[in-house]
């Protein structure tokens, strides 16, 4: 019974953000807390590959399995996490196995060719407002900016009121108050570089009504503006949205060209959290933009689904 409920809900998401999806594949459903639970088993494998403990010759098998477009994992999120484990290691044994691995897939596997140009990418270091950065050119004149989709922490962040499961980056932070209302508070993580960043933003609407705070921002225009294929539906809390502390729980997505640039793909995954209890609504946007001069850009859909799913992993705390 509850592996239909869990395909019924799997189809209604797909079916309500298939406009976004457009001709890439979106992954949109709750993971349930068995999938949660080998989510992070896996991620704990992985992470014992990059430092050796394990053997990284299974990596190979993984990417079979996982990257088998009939398999019943090519729409899971631990496809997800396979792939950002991938882009972000850094083990040069992994690194020249799955060269000569991913060397002999067809031509047409734009993930192999991607990681290819990766791995035989030189290192590149810069400076950008006194820090120091590290990206990495590739072949036919790409840029990897080194984002990290893999390595995570859980942190609390806006007075330790909303919760993230943080990827590892150099974040800039950036907060703001609203003087006109001290009830409205803003905080973004951002990072990147010039061909490709990504931000995660906080807003925070304390002493609303739900009624207030749905009609104004859940259902406001501004996302409804900035992307022609926004879609927004309510979620159920299940799963790994039953912890969550919302009452209420909303996720919108969008994709589409920059206004200013139009060369420049934009994305967001937005989710929308209301407490009763506390008279707070959320707002916690994933949002990254990606360049054509960007070695992942054939592949963005792979790199704005994981960042998807990173936004159902918010609670509020």
């Amino acid at each position: 019974m509850k592996k239909s409920i869990h395909v019924m809900l799997l189809l209604t998401l797909c079916l309500s953000f298939e406009i976004v999806a457009q001709n890439n594949k979106m992954i949109v459903y709750i993971p349930s807390d068995g999938e949660i639970q080998y989510y992070m088993n896996l991620y704990e494998r992985l992470k014992a590959i990059e430092i050796e403990k394990m053997d990284y010759k299974q990596l190979s098998d993984m990417y079979e399995a996982f990257e088998n477009k009939d398999g019943k994992y090519f729409n899971t999120y631990q496809k997800l996490l396979i792939e950002s484990y991938l882009f972000y290691t850094k083990n040069s044994k992994v690194r020249n196995y799955m060269t000569t691995y991913l060397g002999s897939k067809n031509s047409t596997d734009q993930l192999a060719n991607t990681l290819v140009r990766l791995y035989k990418s030189q290192e590149n270091k810069y400076k950008s407002d006194g820090k120091e950065y590290t990206r990495f050119l590739c072949s036919n004149d790409l840029i990897d900016e080194n984002i990290n989709l893999f390595s995570m922490k859980e942190i609390t962040t806006m007075n330790d009121k909303i919760g993230l499961m943080l990827f590892d980056n150099n974040w800039s932070e950036v907060t703001i108050n609203d003087k006109k209302d001290p009830n409205i508070s803003f905080m973004s993580y951002i990072y990147g570089g010039g061909t490709s960043s990504i931000s995660i933003s906080i807003k925070q609407y304390e002493k609303i009504s739900f009624e207030a705070f749905n009609k104004n921002t859940i259902m406001g225009d501004f996302y409804k503006v900035k992307y022609d294929n926004y879609v927004i539906n309510e979620l159920d809390k299940s799963g790994i949205l039953a912890r969550a502390g919302a009452d209420r729980i909303y996720l919108g997505v969008g994709s589409g060209k920059d206004i200013g640039f139009p060369e420049i793909i934009n994305a967001s995954a937005v989710l929308f959290m209301y407490s009763e209890t506390k008279q707070t609504g959320y707002q916690i946007e994933y949002f990254m933009n990606i360049s054509p001069k960007n070695n992942n850009y054939k592949i963005q859909e792979l790199i704005f689904n994981h960042m998807l799913f990173q936004c159902l992993l918010s609670f509020i705390n």
